[in-house]
């Protein structure tokens, strides 16, 4: 599909899906032709602009090289993890979550009664209005350069000697001035732009499950057909991995420099990863009620009917004419008695939430993934390999 092509389809849709801040500049600044490459350049740029002055300011003064500091910027995980990991992923992930997020809309279209598409598509377009403009992303650049003025940082403190702070005067150096004004606030701003983004998604979620859909119970899915949410929010699976990658840079950063035990921060890992859990999976629940509504009508339709069909069956084949009803015989042989038990089965076999093992197995892996370099910098990998293959079988 060529650009032009889909900015048509954009515009017959309900809504433009919004854009983070960074590639609406790239559009701005005609940077970029395409959506694909404005997203590649704002990750790119992002990380040249925020990492690359650190690193040579950082040389130019003598803490990188040469063992003066005990935390080079090389070294400073954190740093690492946020400008070259957390904020380019972050932003790389509306390639994924985008055009699920367009599908989804459409498919709920068709899901809607004639009579409420009118509200629909209203709803849709008043919800994600204030994304399109650039008013909210100016507001979410200004609060975080003000925080920066503020002093309110995203490092913490370490007893080793370290890039940021000049060991002789104690104040900043030059990279860490700025880290402090410009690195660490343009990461700040890419951070609270997803939270937005992500918060409006989940309230969109939500209003659209006070619609009345046409959930299907025998729908092969399991799920009435609503089996496309969770593809769409599995999308979101790439967020949770960049999220996790700046708790595990905090976390490496307090057992290097801090030399706090790895094994301390088992509880903070494991509250994190409930926490993630119910922030991705939970969105999910605003269904269960249409889910669980739509069983137990289909489990009383459907059980009536299967019902009638099996005493129709029993009195044409077992001899039993009192219960015999030509209407139904006509059309219930035993195939169709086959097909009919199946539907029924489908039903008893619906589930009343969205999620299943599969995306709760997913995310758990993403989530988990960036701490297993940190766990085989503490444990050797051969202990490790055997602990986990220990704990397989």
């Amino acid at each position: 599909m060529s650009e032009a092509e889909a900015s048509k389809k954009d515009s017959d849709s309900a809504v433009t899906i919004p854009e983070n801040g960074l590639v609406k500049l790239m559009y701005l600044f005609k940077l970029a032709k395409t959506g694909r490459q404005a997203v590649f350049l704002a990750a790119f740029l992002f990380s040249v602009v925020t990492f690359l002055p650190l690193f040579v300011l950082s040389i130019v003064s003598g803490t990188e090289f040469g063992g003066r500091v005990e935390m080079p910027v090389y070294k400073d995980s954190i740093t690492l993890s946020r400008d070259l990991l957390v904020a380019p992923i972050l932003i790389l992930s509306d390639l994924a979550i985008r055009p699920w997020m367009a599908k989804s809309i459409e498919r709920f279209e068709s899901m809607i009664a004639i009579e409420s598409l009118d509200s629909f598509k209203t709803m849709v377009a008043r919800v994600f209005a204030v994304r399109n403009s650039m008013v909210a992303d100016v507001i979410l650049l200004t609060f975080s350069f003000i925080l920066a003025i503020l002093g309110t940082g995203l490092t913490f403190a370490i007893d080793a000697s370290s890039w940021h702070i000049d060991s002789v005067t104690g104040s900043l150096t030059p990279a860490g001035c700025y880290n402090a004004f410009f690195s660490q606030p343009l990461f700040r701003f890419i951070v609270m732009s997803w939270i937005f983004d992500y918060i409006l998604w989940v309230y969109f979620l939500f209003r659209v499950s006070s619609y009345r859909l046409r959930v299907i119970a025998t729908h092969p899915d399991g799920v009435g057909g609503l089996s496309f949410i969770r593809i769409t929010q599995a999308q979101y699976g790439i967020a949770a991995f960049a999220l996790s990658c700046a708790v595990c840079g905090v976390t490496a950063q307090a057992v290097h420099y801090l030399h706090m035990k790895l094994e301390s921060f088992a509880d903070m890992g494991l509250l994190f990863l409930v926490l993630m859990l119910i922030v991705f999976a939970g969105p999910l629940l605003a269904f269960t009620p249409q889910l669980l509504n739509c069983k137990m009508s289909g489990t009383f339709t459907y059980g009536k009917l299967v019902g009638q069909l099996n005493r129709d069956f029993a009195g044409r084949w077992l001899g039993d004419e009192k219960t015999r009803d030509d209407k139904l015989i006509d059309t219930g042989d035993p195939s169709a008695l086959a097909d009919m038990n199946g539907g029924y089965e489908a039903v008893m076999n619906m589930r009343p939430v969205l999620f299943d093992r599969t995306f709760l197995v997913g995310y758990i892996v993403v989530i988990c993934l960036p701490a297993l370099p940190l766990v085989a910098s503490v444990i050797p990998l051969k202990s490790l390999l055997k602990q986990i293959f220990d704990a397989l079988m």
